[in-house]
Order: C-alpha cells, then structure tokens, then sequence
C-alpha cells in the first residue's frame, strides 16, 4: 500500500512555514498561500485578513456583499481583522447634481448594515481609520460601535464640514476608552471644527494616551487646557493628575497654552507645532513665553521639537538641558518666509547656533532649517562650525541662499557672509559628520518671476532647476570623494525646490570625477 501524500509544508517545522508566511510579499501572496495547506492557512490567514475597507464608492451591489459578509460573520474578515478603515459614506445630503433614487437607495443601505457590519467584528480590532469627510456628519452611531471594542488602540478620525456649535449641545458624544494614539483632522467647520467631539474623544482616554495629533483648520483658536485638562471634580477624580502623552503634534489653527498645559504634560518627549502656539496678546513678540518657561521649571526635556518660528523663551527653554535628538525650524515655504520676516530674526537666529547647538551637539540626529528666510538662516561660516560639532547626525536640511544673477553665471560671488556651495559641500562630506545618511540643500532668495511666485510659469521655473543643479554638480569634492560618507551606499544628497525627499534622488556621486551628476531619466 503507498503511502499518503504529503505536501512539503505539512513536514516543515512550524516556525519555519510562520516565517515566510511572516515575510510573503503582499496580500495576494498570502491569500494564495493559505490555498497551500491547512497549517500554511492557519498562519496565513491572520495576517491576509487583518485589514478591512468599507466603502460605498463602488456601487450597491459590492457595498450590499461586502456588508452582509461581514454581518453573516462566516467570511474571514470577520474574524481576523485587526485594522478596520471606513471611507467614503454616502452624504448626510444629495448633491444638487445626483439621482435622489440612487442616492436614497445607498442612505438606506448604509443605515441599515453599516453598524451591523462594524459590530460584527471581532474583539481583535486595535486600529480604526474612520474618513467622515464625505459625509458631512459626525455619525455618532458609529462612534458608539466603536466603543465597543475594548483592544482598540489607535483611531484616526477625518471629518470636514462639521461645526460643534450647530449641533444639539445637550448630545451626549460617545466615549471611547483605553486608546494610546489618536489623531484628528478636522477642516471647513466655521467655529467649533469638532472640537467639542475632540475633547470626548480624549479626556476618556487620558490615563492610556501617548500620542495625539489634532488639526484643526478653522480660524477659531484652540484652547489647548479646554481641549485636554478635564474640568469638573467628578472627572478629574477618575485621571491621571498628569497626562501620559509623549508625543503631541498641533497642526492648523492658532492653538493657545499657558502653563496650566504645560505642566500637564510631563511626560512629553515630541512636540510638532506647524501653527501658531500662544499664551496671550500681552507677551506681543514672545506669545508663548509661558508655556516654554513652564517646561523648564517643570524639567521637561523634549527629545523631538518641530516649530514654526523660534522666540526668546523657547531658545532659553532649548538652552536649559541637554539630550535633543531632532529640531526642525520653520513650516512655510523659504517664499512665505520671506514675507513674512520675523522681527530680530538674524539675532535669534545667532542665539541658535552659539547658545543651543553646543547642548545637545552629541544627541542631534536630525536637523533642518530648510523652510526659512535665508537672510536669517542660509550657513555661515559660525553656523557651519557648530553644525559640524554635531557627530551623531543622520540627515541635515540647510537652506542656501542662490540669487539669481547666480543661476546663469556661476562664477558671480554675492556679497553675503553666507558659504560657498563647493566648500559648504566639501566641509559637510569630508567626514567629519560620519554618520551622516541625507543632505538636502534647498535654494532660496528673493521672489522673483522664476522662485517663490504663485504665478510662475513652466519656462523661467525649469530656468531656475537647472541653473540650480548646474550650480550643485559643478562643485568640485574630488578631495573628499573617498571619504565615509561619500563612499557609504546609502547617503543621499539632494539638491531640491522643497523638503520633500523622493526615494531615490536626482543626483549621485561621480567618485571618478569628483562631482555629482543628474541621474539619467529611464
């Protein structure tokens, strides 16, 4: 009698089929594999359906299987997902355009099965992305799904059009609990911009919650105390006395903080503001000067700061400790800045260099000053040597000022203090900074018809590109072309319009002639 047939994966050690189940290129990989053998379907499957998408973009007919398979709770979805985005719901409204029998044929499908469907899932769910900005309603219902699950972890919430103040203020918002990160885009609300809503979602997670991201685009300002400091005693006695977030990222609105805020937040290691942060009118040019001296009284040491704008207390703040590991200075464009000059700008900027550089020289991984005035912050010489005393950095952004007499004549010298391209390459890739992996160099000046004019045209803008990379590949680094960081793979050097980093850059090293040059286009 022959033996039984047998698949290889039926022989294979358990820990071997989890490891190239674990590593299987792409959901079609999986799913084909689980088709292999039971055991391979056993450790497949997890993985191959633990995302969930539901979407009425795509008609009734998907909407209707998709729901009712999830309700049925037979298919795999049901079981395994962990990670659950819904998007693109049908409207609170028709558009004046659509076909109100369709229309209300989907409202009454998406009424009917879409909480069905969500509460169907199993209790694994960690993550929920939960994309209202079609809707143009809060769909509180969903929320109190939502609340249901006690392993959620992670909820990113976007709505658009939706003002707290239109609302019954009697409702009661739906709590969610036990969340660690929680992210929220709110924009096109006149006043309230969710903000209301916000606040439940957050003050339930407080004692759990490590990382929050609020953008709110009104032109309301943001109490950042009324958005996270519970206030009535019979709330406060249930949490934390201080908050557990470490990484807080304020984008959009103006956001006001004192130092009520600031002392709540203790635990803090990253701060993201692309905005505004202020305390009051009466500090005029340093609004924030509270809350930065409440964290140095309060011996809280950021690792990561992102700021639009430095002021007095922030660099006195900067200047208190040691152990910064990430500082990026500036959100608008190098034009904007332009524009919009900082008062004392230069002399801050001096302070930045000379007084906080050298304390956190040793722990500095990522720098950057791209998306500043260069009147203020294009590397002088002074800049250079306190930027060349951080050992540990990984990536630099720099800004280099390029006037435009420059962009056709590459021999012009202008008459700043600002460096060379060819001795600020030089110097930055000769090895001092050893561990250095990217150098982004982003041209700035004066706007004018080619740079920094919403009206520019394709002509004098491709003009100023390659005058630019002309400029940065004529740099001659033939003296430095064998040294570590020009001979590592992995650095990157690019020489762009923008901050913005492709995977691949559009320039490489030449080691045999000792300049960059244009990656050829496939």
């Amino acid at each position: 009698m022959s033996p039984p047939k047998r698949s290889i994966f039926d022989i294979l050690p358990l820990e071997l089929i989890g490891r190239i189940v674990k590593y299987a290129p792409g959901i079609h990989t999986l799913r084909c594999l689980r088709l292999v053998s039971k055991v391979m379907k056993e450790f497949a499957d997890p993985l191959a359906f633990a995302s969930t998408t539901i979407s009425f973009l795509n008609g009734l007919e998907e909407a209707q299987s998709h729901l009712g398979s999830l309700i049925s709770g037979n298919g795999p979805n049901s079981r395994w997902t962990t990670h659950l985005s819904i998007k693109e719901l049908v409207p609170s409204e028709p558009d004046f355009e659509e076909d109100y029998d369709d229309y209300y044929v989907m409202w009454d499908l998406q009424q009917e099965l879409l909480i069905p469907a969500i509460k169907a899932l199993k209790d694994g769910l960690t993550r929920v992305d939960l994309d209202l900005t079609m809707a143009f309603d809060p769909h509180v219902d969903i929320f109190e799904a939502l609340a249901g699950f006690p392993k959620l972890r992670v909820l990113n919430v976007s709505v658009a059009g939706i003002d707290s103040h239109n609302r019954d203020e009697d409702g009661v918002f739906p709590q969610i609990s036990g969340l660690e990160e929680l992210n929220i885009n709110s924009t096109g609300g006149e006043s309230g911009d969710f903000q209301k809503e916000a606040r439940n979602l957050i003050v339930p997670s407080l004692p759990t919650l490590k990382k929050l991201c609020l953008n709110f685009t009104s032109k309301a300002p943001s109490d950042l105390s009324t958005l996270l400091i519970p206030g009535p005693p019979e709330v406060t006695s249930l949490l934390p006395s201080v908050s557990m977030i470490q990484h807080l990222r304020l984008h959009g609105s103006t956001y006001f903080a004192g130092r009520t805020s600031a002392l709540y937040l203790k635990n803090l290691t990253h701060l993201d503001i692309h905005n505004d942060l202020k305390v009051s009118s009466t500090h005029g040019d340093d609004p924030n000067a509270l809350f930065w001296d409440a964290l140095s009284e309060a011996n809280i040491r950021l690792q990561l700061l992102f700021v639009n704008r430095v002021t007095p207390t922030l660099l006195q703040y900067l200047a208190s400790y040691s152990g910064l590991v990430g500082l990026k200075i500036g959100g608008e464009s190098e034009a904007e800045a332009y524009k919009n000059r900082q008062e004392g700008s230069e002399s801050l900027a001096r302070n930045l260099f000379d007084s906080v550089i050298p304390h956190h020289c040793n722990t500095l991984k990522p720098l950057s000053f791209s998306h500043c005035d260069y009147r203020a912050w294009s590397v002088t010489e002074d800049y250079l040597k306190q930027i060349l005393l951080c050992k540990s950095l990984v990536r630099l952004d720099i800004i280099y000022h390029f006037p435009k007499k420059l962009e056709v004549d590459k021999s012009f010298v202008s008459a700043t203090p600002f460096i060379e391209i060819a001795s600020l390459l030089s110097r930055l890739l000769d090895g001092t900074l050893p561990n250095l992996l990217t150098l982004i160099v982003v041209p700035a000046r004066e706007p004018d018809d080619s740079f920094g004019l919403s009206w520019i045209t394709s002509g004098p803008r491709m003009k100023l590109i390659n005058g630019w990379r002309d400029l940065a590949c004529g740099a001659d680094l033939s003296s430095v072309s064998k040294s570590q960081v020009l001979t590592d793979p992995s650095f990157k050097l690019y020489f762009s319009l923008n901050s913005f980093t492709a995977k691949k850059p559009e320039v490489t090293f030449d080691r045999n002639n000792g300049h960059f040059k244009p990656v050829p286009k496939k």
